[in-house]
């Protein structure tokens, strides 16, 4: 089965509508490995790589995130439609976009404080700096240019659904929290 490029459009017969679901699923866990290894062990202030370990910033690395990265603002796309209305999924796709939103705003603010520590610049010329680092340059890279709008709809679903249950209020507080650190 195909589906087209543009997830909001209309699926108006249920079983397209969850296998779209199930795609966005696996392409999500077959990602995964390769946001967790950049977010998980390139942290800024690390003075170099453990011996013997390839770059996390590697090409293949930065692919397969930009891939998991798109494919998680797919799901809050896809996902918007089918929360207009509580059924039997309602629970798990709250939590799987609001997941897919923190992935959003985890990259963003990992690119942006490696933009603030100067990613391995020395200290007397950080501060003069007027071109952009290449770090910014690959958030911009890996970044889908819709993920602040995809991190927006998880908010407003969120508050749709927050008289339900009191943790999604909590959800909620912490990505309003989290979008509040990115800059403009």
């Amino acid at each position: 089965m195909r589906f087209s490029p543009t997830s909001t459009e209309p699926l108006f017969d249920i079983l397209p509508w969850v296998l779209r679901g199930h795609h966005i699923d696996v392409i999500e866990i077959l990602r995964f490995p390769a946001i967790s290894e950049i977010l998980n062990n390139h942290h800024p202030s690390s003075s170099g790589m453990i011996a013997n370990l390839p770059s996390v910033s590697s090409e293949p690395a930065s692919q397969l995130s930009k891939e998991y990265l798109e494919n998680a603002v797919r799901r809050i796309e896809a996902n918007a439609e089918g929360l207009l209305h509580r059924h039997q999924g309602s629970w798990l796709t709250i939590r799987s976009c609001t997941r897919s939103a923190l992935a959003l705003l985890a990259m963003k603010l990992h690119h942006q404080s490696e933009i603030h520590y100067g990613n391995n610049i020395p200290e007397d010329t950080r501060a003069y700096q007027s071109t952009p680092s290449p770090v910014s340059l690959q958030a911009d890279y890996i970044l889908p240019s819709r993920w602040k709008d995809a991190v927006i709809l998880v908010i407003s679903m969120l508050k749709a659904w927050e008289p339900e249950s009191p943790d999604i209020g909590q959800l909620r507080l912490v990505v309003e929290g989290l979008l509040g650190l990115c800059p403009v």
